[in-house]
């Protein structure tokens, strides 16, 4: 059986709890910079912009917060979480994996994404 996959998948994991433990205790405010390339170079905010910040918000409880910055992002991320999750199943060898999004789902949150990110460049929010 090929590891590679459980070890990155576990590499990617154990990343990504180093970084929300990072972002808990450092604001992304604080280094300086904007890290959103679509709102430094082109002036536009995209769909993920303000998830660092949301995320954070999320980790100190604020979930208000959280959505104030980006709302489509506090409500895709159970989505997020559970396609990670799943992830995870078939990388591991579950038995009876959970069911992961048809083509269907991907393209009907594709739609979402590039809706939210005009709405939120007409209406500046």
């Amino acid at each position: 059986m090929n590891r590679a996959p459980a070890i990155i998948y576990s590499a990617v994991t154990l990343s990504a709890i180093i970084g929300l433990c990072t972002l808990y205790f450092i604001p992304p405010e604080s280094l300086g910079y904007d890290v959103c390339f679509s709102r430094r170079v082109l002036n536009l905010s995209c769909a993920g912009c303000g998830a660092t910040r949301a995320t954070r918000a999320l980790l100190h409880g604020d979930v208000a917060g959280a959505f104030h910055l980006n709302p489509f992002y506090v409500l895709l991320l159970p989505v997020l979480l559970y396609v990670w999750f799943v992830a995870g199943q078939h990388v591991f060898g579950a038995r009876k994996p959970l069911p992961v999004f048809g083509m269907r789902g991907i393209a009907v949150i594709l739609i979402l994404m590039i809706l939210f990110t005009i709405l939120r460049n007409i209406l500046r929010w």
